[in-house]
């Protein structure tokens, strides 16, 4: 073999990320690939149910390049051309992302010459969100991308010869996709984390009702645990810190992949008598004093937190709060705010940071925010000119998973000593030692001092934020 043919030789295997992925497959991966039906034929319906980090979407995207190239390492499966989906929970946030994912294991040898990767925007073949591969008799197959959310609309009219499902998608969206690649008798493999979504109707599906009801197929499942046996490519010190860092509440499905995971208990583990704050354990130097506010319309839905923090030390002191006893308007609002500052021997001047809940005034009918309209207020409770207000009231960071990263943000800080509230906050207090999750029925009454303290204390307290954001007082 001469120089430039061993050369090509070994420029195709490194850019074979395939071949790559069989050598550094874990054991659970491979079981996954592996799963064969009675006849000892590649098992037509396959789920793997694993932890976050586990390696589960690699094992999903390796699986999705077999079948596109028409080559499998564990059992004969249809040869190409043909055309897959690839279905995705939330396609327009998570398409990088999901090609992050099949860029690790692709086979670059087989990626036609129309079909590009970028790492901001994933792969393009003449512009669309698609992949074509070429197989080895140069026949194109194609793998095309939907939304487990969206309108079913995209799902509908297409043949295809395989699936795959990353996370849970909607209930119709799940039924649309099956019945596309029913027609050829196709593959179907779901990987996931049951969390984050409804996900009843799946486990109906797979592994029947409540009541012994039998599921509506059958199917191979393989589960991938959050543990260094399970995940020899992760250190276990890097195990041990993910594990460490979720709630007692979401714990079961985020290490076991679990398909319940709400626990008998309250969601703030950390909560305990170590965390009230006593006068005498104000701490000895300079601190911030920041305020922090939910909006709401019912009584007892205005609540208010005061604090002081360290944003050095990433801890805070809940030193009081004010709720409103009936359905308040803002002036009252402000006005509360305001004596709960005198009463703790504070003015607005003291104020260095305030976070508000970004609703709009149902009780006002102003085309403004709440948090606007509470800066005037307070204003002219002090005399001042509106359009020069004491203080500066940010809106709420929002989103997806937000919730839940704040709750995990303040439990961590209950466990390492660096949240303490003082026994005058008795709504909070109630929240932090009652609150299982819940958005409904009793438990909805006890999320506005959580959602308070969410908002103003998560950037001093998550270390992971680069510095909590000072404000400047007018």
């Amino acid at each position: 073999m001469d120089l430039a043919t061993l050369t090509a030789s070994l420029e195709r295997l490194n850019s074979d990320r395939l071949a790559q992925y069989w050598e550094r497959a874990t054991p659970k991966q491979l079981a996954f690939h592996g799963s064969e039906d009675a006849l000892g034929m590649l098992h037509p319906r396959r789920l793997l149910i694993a932890g976050n980090q586990t390696g589960k979407s690699s094992a999903g995207s390796a699986e999705a390049w077999c079948h596109a190239i028409g080559r499998h390492p564990f059992h004969r499966v249809n040869p190409s051309p043909g055309l897959g989906f690839v279905l995705v929970a939330d396609l327009e946030n998570h398409y990088p992302m999901i090609c992050t994912k099949l860029r690790e294991s692709e086979p670059s040898w087989a990626l036609s010459p129309a079909t590009s990767y970028d790492a901001g925007r994933g792969y393009r073949t003449r512009g669309r969100r698609l992949i074509e591969v070429q197989d080895a008799t140069g026949q194109p197959s194609l793998i095309e991308f939907r939304s487990g959310e969206g309108s079913t609309i995209a799902l509908a009219g297409a043949t295809i010869s395989w699936l795959y499902i990353d996370e849970v998608p909607t209930e119709r969206s799940w039924s649309e996709a099956l019945s596309r690649v029913s027609v050829r008798r196709g593959p179907v493999w779901l990987t996931m984390t049951p969390i984050g979504r409804p996900t009843e109707y799946l486990r109906r599906h797979i592994c029947g009702g409540p009541n012994g009801e039998p599921p509506n197929e059958e199917w191979s499942q393989t589960v991938i645990k959050l543990t260094p046996e399970d995940c020899p490519h992760r250190s276990p010190e890097s195990i041990e810190a993910q594990v460490n860092s979720y709630l007692d509440s979401e714990r079961l499905q985020r290490v076991n992949g679990d398909w319940e995971g709400v626990s008998p208990g309250r969601l703030f583990s950390g909560w305990g008598p170590q965390c009230l704050l006593e006068d005498d354990q104000l701490p000895h130097r300079e601190v911030g004093i920041g305020m922090t506010w939910d909006h709401g319309e019912a009584a007892g839905r205005e609540l208010c937190l005061l604090y002081a923090y360290d944003e050095e030390s990433r801890e805070a002191w809940i030193l009081d709060e004010c709720a409103s006893e009936g359905r308040s308007t803002v002036d009252q609002d402000a006005l509360a705010a305001l004596e709960m500052l005198e009463r703790n021997g504070l003015s607005i001047a003291a104020v260095d940071r305030a976070h508000g809940d970004v609703n709009s005034p149902g009780k006002n009918s102003v085309l403004t925010s709440v948090n606007k309209l509470l800066e005037e207020s307070m204003a002219r409770c002090l005399g001042m000119p509106t359009s020069r207000p004491p203080i500066n009231i940010v809106g709420a960071r929002k989103g997806p998973g937000s919730v839940m990263m704040g709750c995990r943000v303040v439990n961590n800080a209950l466990l390492s000593g660096r949240l303490f509230v003082s026994p005058k906050c008795t709504h909070l207090i109630k929240g932090l030692r009652h609150w299982r999750g819940g958005k409904t029925g009793a438990e909805a009454e006890l999320t506005h001092s959580i959602d308070a303290l969410r908002y103003g204390l998560v950037p001093i307290l998550d270390p992971r934020a680069r510095s909590a954001h000072r404000l400047a007082v007018r």
